[in-house]
């Protein structure tokens, strides 16, 4: 960078230069400043990427040569970006950390594009952060400038180190972090930056070639001789707050001389008694506007305040135009206030200075001016005041340090235990959770419901780690159950947490409890009620119980749809958003919808990647493997089972469960059944260990249907369970899966008689449910029941909407009834016409559809087979060379797609043809029965019988009137097929037999239809 060595005196504050991000502690005004060219080219001479650490002694000068060298590079660097962050000891919390420098940089463009730090978040701190500062920084080129003041206020210990870490890794080649301390460079940032990047500066005394900066410096400088300025350098020990500051008044150098300890008070002294009264009643506040300190010492406070801040360094104005004490100066007003204050006046000081905390917010410094001050009751009474709200908005870790800082006495009391207890959930839930406990058993329910309610509730939401069952939530909820409360005692926030907490415990720990549906009634009757953040957390979670836990995906959706706008906004908690993405992407799953999935998935990966809580993906990632197994979609759904392992969180249980159930779904959808069934043993083993009935019954669903398929009557005990345990919770997709097990054992045996009533009443259920989806379907077996069934005339109706409905393929290896829906029909035989799902789509085309319909008729013609890439571009585009005409073969297939459906035309492997188990054509099944009247190997009734069928296909020319050569060939070559054929199998037959007359006869007239009618 540039030096700024020639530059003159440092430029006004109030002279226009680039925005400056507004802090909580501004740079010092620059007005009167030295500008120290010898500091300047070594701040200047800092490597791409650096970190410079000032370090030295209270009243050296440090903030004071950062803010004069940041004004001064403005004129070089004039559009970088400059942050002044002032640390305190609140920045030990990595929360309200990021949360104030947010609250920073909110005032600059593109804002909301940074998430806010949760608690959960915390678990992956060091990627969040980095993700932060990237976005950050994101795609501007100028440079960004941070300057960190009073560092020595952040232990080395702190997490918030990790942020701090993360930025300086972040950094561009121009831009520069400063950190300002009386302390030498810690380990974090020596870990996190090379030596060479490092530029250490220690050594802020004056130096006599500093003259000339001396000199030119406005009312320093006025008539300022060499001679003059020497004898100050060697008279003040080069103290640069000394030479530069008028000595009728006390100074930064003989706060440094004196120190804090018992010669403050000589320093002190100094003031004339009347201001030295006021700054002692003002001692415990350190920074605040005009009106503040006007509440504590009145107008005589704010003229001197003014007063110092214009002719000393002891205390200065922010551009906010708040004043500050400097920390020195600050600290020697405390000692003395403390040392001679009677005792009534010192405790008035501290809690009207707690009074403006208050107000301010600053609830942490306000409660341990209260205790300093006796006022303990105050104290507790703020705190207890202060807890929901700060636990609710994420600031868990002030209310820790408020706990901490209340008396041991009053810390123990029940209340205030158990919320530090929910405060510390996020970060210690084991901790937490022991807290809890113990409050609970040593609280009366009958003359403590408070207390014990919220100890309770604290635990149940213990247990609700990321909404899995936990074994200890049914025993919690049974506890409740025999202390009943009445809930009218308790205050709002704590009846809230309770009615949600138990709510969700009978959710996801105890659907078979007999208050489930009273329980659902009082959620939907709760839900318009509560503040935002709840009702999204408690809607969202109602959603995925009503999903996975009733199967009434109906009711599922239209909440989901309604909590959408909410789970958009950005102030949501990021934990509530996660939850509604489950629900999201669990109703599409359960529509078959595989877009949505993956569009959904696409979002919450991105969201949770951005908030912090990527390790929230693995629930998203259990329902993909779900979604493209039941698809049939092996390779995609084992790589959501490696994502799913990798983002499980190490403290989750239940996923001990999930880590074999699983693998058992996949199997049971391939058809791999032993290994189906020797997984979800293992499963159900962990479920009886971790789990409750509800995820004992997952397990006895897969058995039964897995053991079922293979014919083992062993299905039907597992089968009778989960009917049990669907008839306590009413789960529909349960009651589902047992008819399913019995129609599959019963098809496996072979016992028809068994067979029918069980597929009937499977194919009910099924369409009464209205999923396209359901965990563990093994598609081409359900085809070959579909067919069974058709074949034997068991509710034909309500097999052939159930194959609609789950979009079963045709059976493999064997014949598709006549009956068998198709998505799509296509008619070509005597004319053209398309039906979609049983409605009538397309009749011809306009020039628009041209094309795309003369790729449909050669795709047809071309059979299962389809044709290469090559051969279809040159029968529609023979004047285009090789490349022009593949490009535009391609926008084609994407028009036939639109005209059709995503997944009725596949092309790979430069090859394009029709999906037979989706598109079914006349002309197919017309080469079908011509097949069967070839096969000489038959018997002369079957190929009859294909005879006949091959005339009922015949309606009539391929594609009458279409002029394409490859269109016209295949028409002549399948009336001349039909007719030599035909003609020959019938010369076999007896010429004069009834049955061979008519068969000659309709053969004739379907070939030669004029000719038919004038032999008529």
């Amino acid at each position: 960078m540039q030096s700024v060595a020639r530059s003159t005196t440092l430029p006004s504050p109030t002279r226009a230069a680039p925005p400056v991000l507004d802090s909580k502690a501004e740079a010092p005004v620059t007005e009167g400043l030295v500008a120290r060219t010898r500091l300047f080219k070594i701040l200047d001479a800092a490597p791409a990427r650096s970190v410079v650490w000032i370090a030295a002694p209270p009243g050296a000068g440090k903030s004071s040569l950062a803010a004069s060298w940041i004004e001064a590079r403005r004129a070089v660097v004039p559009h970088a970006q400059t942050l002044w962050y002032g640390m305190d000891d609140g920045d030990h919390d990595p929360v309200g950390f990021l949360a104030r420098l947010r609250g920073i940089v909110a005032q600059g463009p593109d804002a909301d594009r940074l998430p806010r730090l949760t608690p959960e978040a915390t678990v992956e701190l060091s990627s969040f952060a980095q993700r932060w500062f990237k976005e950050l920084r994101g795609r501007a080129r100028e440079p960004w400038l941070f300057a960190f003041d009073d560092v020595h206020r952040l232990p080395e210990t702190s997490t918030t180190w990790v942020l701090l870490q993360a930025l300086m890794a972040a950094q561009k080649a121009a831009d520069r972090i400063v950190f300002l301390s009386r302390l030498d460079a810690p380990e974090p940032v020596k870990a996190i930056t090379p030596g060479k990047r490092l530029t250490q500066i220690s050594d802020l005394r004056v130096h006599l070639d500093e003259f000339e900066d001396f000199a030119r410096t406005p009312k320093i400088g006025d008539a300022l001789t060499f001679e003059a300025f020497r004898d100050k350098v060697q008279h003040t020990g080069g103290w640069i707050s000394e030479l530069a500051a008028p000595p009728q008044r006390p100074s930064l150098r003989t706060m440094a001389d004196t120190g804090s300890g018992p010669a403050a008070s000589t320093t002190v002294a100094r003031f004339p008694t009347t201001e030295r009264d006021v700054l002692l009643k003002i001692a415990f506040l350190q920074g605040g506007s005009e009106t503040e300190w006007r509440a504590l010492g009145g107008d005589g406070a704010v003229a001197l305040l003014n007063h110092l801040a214009a002719s000393t360094g002891l205390v200065s104005r922010r551009v906010n135009g708040d004043l500050r004490k400097h920390d020195l100066f600050h600290g020697n007003l405390i000692y003395v206030a403390v040392q001679t204050l009677p005792s009534d006046a010192l405790n008035r000081a501290r809690i009207a200075a707690a009074d403006v905390l208050t107000a301010r917010q600053d609830y942490r410094s306000a409660v341990r001016l209260l205790v300093e001050a006796g006022a303990v009751d105050r104290a507790r009474t703020l705190a207890l005041e202060q807890a929901p709200v700060l636990t609710h908005s994420g600031r868990n870790r002030e209310f820790i340090d408020i706990a901490t800082a209340l008396p041991a006495p009053v810390r123990g009391e029940a209340m205030l235990r158990s919320w530090e207890a929910h405060a510390r959930l996020p970060f210690e839930p084991g901790v937490a959770r022991e807290m809890l406990r113990d409050v609970r058993m040593n609280s009366d329910p009958r003359t403590q419901p408070a207390e014990f309610a919220l100890a309770i509730s604290g635990e149940l939401q213990s247990s609700l780690v990321n909404w899995s069952e936990h074994r200890s939530l049914p025993d919690l909820v049974a506890e409740l159950d025999r202390h009943p409360i009445a809930t009218d005692r308790l205050p709002l926030t704590i009846r809230a947490r309770l009615t949600i907490a138990r709510a969700m415990a009978l959710m996801f720990g105890w659907p078979t409890h007999p208050d489930i549906l009273a329980t659902c009634t009082l959620i939907e009757t709760l839900l318009p009620a509560l503040p935002a953040a709840q009702q999204l957390i408690l809607g969202s979670a109602y959603v995925n119980y009503l999903v996975w836990w009733r199967g009434d995906v109906r009711a599922a959706r239209t909440y989901c749809d309604k909590l959408n706008p909410l789970a958009h906004r950005v102030d949501m908690p990021p934990l509530a958003v996660m939850v509604w993405h489950y629900g999201a992407i669990s109703c599409a799953y359960r529509d078959g919808d595989g877009d949505a999935v993956e569009r959904l998935t696409s979002e919450a990966t991105t969201f949770a990647e951005k908030w912090g809580v990527s390790y929230r993906l693995s629930d998203v990632y259990w329902i993909n493997v779900l979604a493209h197994a039941d698809a049939g979609e092996r390779a995609a759904a084992q790589e959501m089972l490696q994502r799913f392992s990798a983002r499980t969180p190490p403290w989750r249980q239940s996923d001990f469960i999930a880590a074999h159930h699983l693998p058992a779904l996949m199997a049971l959808c391939a058809g791999d059944n032993d290994t189906a069934i020797a997984e979800a043993r293992q499963a159900r083993a962990y479920a009886e260990t971790y789990g409750g009935a509800h995820q004992i019954a997952q397990q006895d669903r897969l058995l039964a249907m897995a053991l079922a398929a293979k014919g083992d009557a062993a299905a039907t005990e597992h089968a009778e369970r989960i009917r049990a345990v669907a008839a306590q919770t009413h789960n529909a997709t349960f009651r589902l899966n047992a008819d399913m097990a019995d129609a599959l054992l019963a098809h496996a045996q072979g016992r028809h008689d068994a067979f029918a009533p069980a597929w009937v009443k499977t194919a009910q259920a099924a369409l009464a449910l209205g999923q396209r989806r359901i965990a563990g379907m093994n598609g081409p077996l359900l085809a070959r029941l579909a067919n069974q069934a058709l074949h034997d005339g068991v509710d034909a109706d309500a097999t052939r909407r159930l194959i609609a409905l789950w979009r079963l393929p045709p059976p493999a290896g064997e014949a598709p009834h006549a009956l068998w829906p198709y998505a799509i029909e296509i008619k070509t035989l005597g004319g053209f016409g398309v039906t979609i799902d049983g409605r009538r789509a397309m009749t011809g085309g306009g020039k628009a559809q041209r094309k795309p319909l003369e790729m449909l008729w050669h795709l047809v013609a071309a059979g299962a087979d389809g044709l290469a890439q090559a051969e279809l571009a040159d029968h529609l585009w023979p004047d285009l060379d090789g490349d022009r005409a593949i490009l535009t073969l391609r926008t084609t297939v994407y028009r036939l797609r639109k005209l059709l459906s995503g997944d009725a035309i596949r092309y790979a492997d430069d090859r394009i043809w029709l999906d037979a188990a989706i598109v079914r054509t006349d002309l197919g099944r017309l080469r079908a029965a011509l097949d069967r009247l070839q096969d000489t190997t038959r018997s002369t009734t079957p190929r009859l019988d294909a005879f006949d069928t091959a005339l009922h296909f015949y309606d009539g020319p391929f594609l009458p009137g279409v002029p394409l050569a490859a269109i016209a060939a295949e028409r002549d070559r399948i009336a001349e097929t039909l007719a030599r054929e035909g003609a020959a199998l019938l010369a076999e037959q007896t010429p004069d037999d009834p049955a061979t007359v008519l068969r000659r006869r309709r053969l004739h007239a379907k070939l030669d239809p004029p000719a038919a009618t004038r032999g008529r």
